[in-house]
C-alpha cells in the first residue's frame, strides 16, 4: 500500500474511520461464520495438534468475554479509559510494531542485500559452474522480499490471532474476526507509516465491539 500522508488530526480521523469499519467487518464475518458452523461440526474435525498450541494463556491477550464483564461491572470507567487503551497499546506495539514492523524489515531488506551478493558473485572465479545456481536463488529471494508487506501482515495477523485464542475460544468465527482484525490494523500501520491511526482503530473497535 502506498503512504498516506497526513496530519496528527487526519491520522486521528482515519483511526476512527478505520474503528467502525473494523465492527461493520467482525459483524458481518461472525455472523457468516456462525451460520456456516451451524452446518458444519468442525470441532469433530479439528485436529490435536491445535490445543498443543493453544494450551497457554498470553500476557497481552488475556481478556476475554467472562474477564471482561466482570472488570466492566466493577469499575466501568477505569477499564473502558485506563485498561483498555493500556492494554491496546501493548499490543499494537507488540503486534504491530514487533511483529510486523521488524519482519518487515527484515524481508524488505534482503532484495538489496541479494542483488548486491549476485553481482558480487560476477567477480569471482567459478570453478564447479555453481554461479547460476546460486544467482537464481538469489533472484528467487529477491522476488520474495517484494512480497515484504504481505508475508509480513500473514505472519503478524497469525500470532495475533492465536494468542486470542485462549481467552476467547477456537472457533472459525473467532479466528476470521480477529485474523481479518489484525490484517486490517496492519494495513492502517503501513498506509499511515506510524502507530497512531491502529492505536485509534483498534481502541475504537475495542469500545463499540
Amino acid at each position: 500500500p502506498l503512504e498516506l500522508k497526513m496530519d496528527l488530526k487526519g491520522r486521528l480521523l482515519y483511526g476512527v474511520k478505520w474503528g467502525f469499519n473494523l465492527v461493520g467487518l467482525s459483524t458481518l464475518l461472525q455472523y457468516s461464520a456462525l451460520a456456516l458452523e451451524r452446518l458444519f461440526a468442525w470441532q469433530l474435525h479439528a485436529p490435536d495438534f491445535i490445543l498443543d498450541l493453544t494450551e497457554r494463556v498470553e500476557l497481552l491477550t488475556h481478556l476475554g468475554p467472562k474477564a471482561i464483564s466482570a472488570l466492566l461491572s466493577q469499575n466501568p470507567f477505569y477499564f473502558l479509559f485506563a485498561t483498555v487503551p493500556i492494554a491496546t497499546a501493548w499490543e499494537e506495539l507488540s503486534y504491530r510494531v514487533l511483529g510486523f514492523g521488524l519482519v518487515w524489515m527484515l524481508l524488505a531488506a534482503i532484495k538489496p542485500a541479494a542483488a548486491g551478493v549476485a553481482k558480487w558473485l560476477d567477480n569471482i572465479p567459478d570453478l564447479f559452474s555453481l554461479r547460476p545456481i546460486a544467482q537464481a536463488i538469489l533472484r528467487f529471494f529477491g522476488r520474495l522480499s517484494g512480497q515484504a508487506f504481505s508475508i509480513a501482515a500473514a505472519i503478524s495477523a497469525i500470532d495475533f490471532t492465536m494468542d486470542h485464542f485462549a481467552a476467547w475460544g477456537i472457533s472459525p468465527s473467532v479466528a476470521s474476526v480477529h485474523f481479518t482484525t489484525a490484517i486490517a490494523l496492519t494495513y492502517v500501520a503501513y498506509k499511515t507509516r506510524g502507530i497512531v491511526a491502529p492505536f485509534v482503530a483498534h481502541y475504537v473497535y475495542n469500545l463499540l465491539s
